[in-house]
Order: structure tokens, then C-alpha cells, then sequence
């Protein structure tokens, strides 16, 4: 029972976590670094958080991987071996190879997102960022005539191109989302109450899980409680530590909940949160505007790089 709506709540997750077994022998040293960012904008955030400004949306992200990348061949090592016995005991997963994902938001002239492109590039040597390579999959989004986000679904990448209907997001008479209905047929009813939003998620009409996220006054979600049934509950604190806009803020109506569509740790808030009790993010080159523009952590041997490229709009 728990097992089907864990998938749910895995969409929602605030941030996520790889593991990697090592040798006690063998610590992992770090050959290749990162270059340093620019920290201009970052260490100039205040401490106090306002509001973003409306008229900026992403149009495009450019997400890397790095895994024993060699900069100065522009080359990844053949990617190490793990243990049979230690994969058999902690369930360790390879690491991903070097890569390149690119995701292009696309709006309609009521400045509604519509579309998200995703593309993987395996061609990570070239520096050309506009060789997207091959679409991945295709998500769009509908809207009704109150401008509330009705639908979102899937494109086929074959020759029919056919729509697939993935969630529907149903609203009461004042226009605030009350329920999402799934394509396998389950649902979850959403009641926020003053400073807390409480998820309610169902199997065979009986309430399974329910999540409760603590808000503060700019709906940036402080903590997560999940109480199971006849088990232990869960709860999980966030952190703002800086004035830095989620560059995801814009990206939906005010009245809907952007977690709904992407994971907390990326959509969740309206500010950037350094996730749970430890900090997530090691460096952030920050714009002008107060949004991320790189997003980094660990190495070129181990890492993660995310660019992100913004416009705006009267």
C-alpha cells in the first residue's frame, strides 16, 4: 500500500541525496576543481527576504554532469568499478556518465508556460550550447479561461504525436486548487490553512499519507511532516539563507503550487533554499536581478553545473 503512493511522494522530495561507497583505504581526492564563480551579486544578497520580481521567467536551463572529467583533455576516465558485494549490501547506483540536458520553456502570448523541451547531449566536449541534441520528451501544460492551470500531460516523440494526459488540477469557486486527479486514477485533495498546506493522498478512497508543509509569509515552504499510517512521522526543516530567487518562481499561476509539477528542492519555494539540515549548494553565481545564473557543487570528478538563462517581460 505504502509502496504505490511512495512514487507520489518522491515527486515531492526537498532535495535529494546520492551516496557513494568508498574504500576506507581509498579516499576520493579531488584532482580537477570547478573555476571559481562570481560571487559579486551572492555576497551582496541581504539576509532579509522580499518579494522577486514578476517579469522574469526562464527560457532555457543547461544542466551538466561530471564524472572523473579531465578539463584539461576535455575528457572523462573510464568510470570506476564497484564491488559486486558492496552493490549487493548498500544498493550503491553508478554514477551517471558526463553529460549535457537541456530544458527550453516555451510561453503563448498571455506569457502561460506551454511547453518544456528536454534534450540530452552526450557530445559534452562541444561548447556550442545551442546543440541541443536529441529531445528526450515533451511536457505541455493547458490553462481554462480563469487563467487557472488545468492540465498537464506528454508528447509522444513519434510520428503521431500524440498527448497524453498526466494530471488533472481541479479548482474550487474562489480559485484555489483544491484536488489533483492522476492518469492511474488516484488523487490527493490539498486544504492550505493560514500558514500550512495539508496533502491528503488517497488509495481506494481511504486517506494513505498526509503531508503537511509549513509556509511562511512569502509561501516558501520551512518544514515537511509526513505522518504514515501506524508508522513513525517524518519531518524535514528548510533554510533561506540569502535574498536568492527561485528561478522557478515565475513559472506557474500564483494560485498554484509549483511542487505539484516539480520537485520541492527546484520549484517549491519562491525563494532558493539550501534544502534540509545541511546545506545543498556549494557556490551560486548570482544575476543582477537576484536569480541564479550557475548553480554548482562538488567537482569536475563528482559534479554538478546548472546554467540558467532568463528574460523579461512588460
Amino acid at each position: 500500500m505504502k509502496n504505490t503512493y511512495l512514487l507520489l511522494i518522491l515527486s515531492f522530495a526537498l532535495y535529494s541525496c546520492e551516496s557513494e561507497v568508498e574504500d576506507d583505504t581509498q579516499k576520493k581526492e579531488v584532482k580537477f576543481a570547478f573555476e571559481s564563480l562570481d560571487q559579486t551579486y551572492y555576497n551582496n544578497a541581504s539576509a532579509v527576504l522580499t518579494q522577486p520580481n514578476s517579469n522574469v521567467r526562464l527560457d532555457s536551463i543547461v544542466y551538466f554532469r561530471y564524472y572523473r572529467f579531465n578539463p584539461e583533455i576535455n575528457s572523462s576516465y573510464e568510470r570506476e568499478k564497484v564491488g559486486v558485494n558492496q552493490r549487493a549490501v548498500y544498493g550503491v547506483p553508478l554514477p551517471e556518465d558526463t553529460n549535457r540536458r537541456t530544458e527550453v520553456y516555451k510561453y503563448n502570448n498571455k506569457q502561460q508556460l506551454t511547453h518544456i523541451f528536454s534534450y540530452i547531449n552526450f557530445e559534452y566536449k562541444t561548447k556550442d550550447l545551442t546543440k541541443r541534441g536529441e529531445i528526450e520528451y515533451i511536457n505541455y501544460f493547458n490553462y481554462d479561461n480563469k487563467a487557472n492551470l488545468v492540465e498537464k500531460g506528454y508528447q509522444e516523440l513519434d510520428d503521431t504525436g500524440t498527448m497524453i494526459k498526466m494530471n488533472d488540477y481541479v479548482y474550487d469557486q474562489s480559485n484555489r486548487l483544491i484536488e489533483v486527479i492522476n492518469s492511474g486514477n488516484t488523487k490527493f485533495k490539498i486544504n492550505e490553512l493560514g500558514d500550512q498546506i495539508k496533502i491528503e493522498f488517497f488509495l481506494n478512497d481511504e486517506i494513505d499519507v498526509t503531508e503537511t508543509l509549513g509556509l511562511d509569509v512569502f509561501k516558501n515552504i520551512k518544514n515537511r511532516r509526513l505522518q504514515y499510517k501506524m508508522e513513525q512521522d517524518i519531518t524535514f526543516e528548510y533554510k533561506y539563507p540569502k535574498n536568492i530567487f527561485n528561478p522557478f518562481v515565475n513559472l506557474f499561476p500564483s494560485n498554484f503550487y509549483p511542487f505539484l509539477n516539480l520537485s520541492l528542492d527546484l520549484g517549491g519555494y519562491q525563494h532558493f533554499s539550501t534544502g534540509g539540515q545541511n546545506p545543498f549548494y556549494e557556490l551560486i553565481q548570482v544575476n543582477r536581478l537576484g536569480f541564479p545564473e550557475v548553480v554548482q557543487n562538488g567537482s569536475y570528478d563528482d559534479g554538478y553545473r546548472t546554467y540558467y538563462y532568463y528574460s523579461t517581460y512588460n
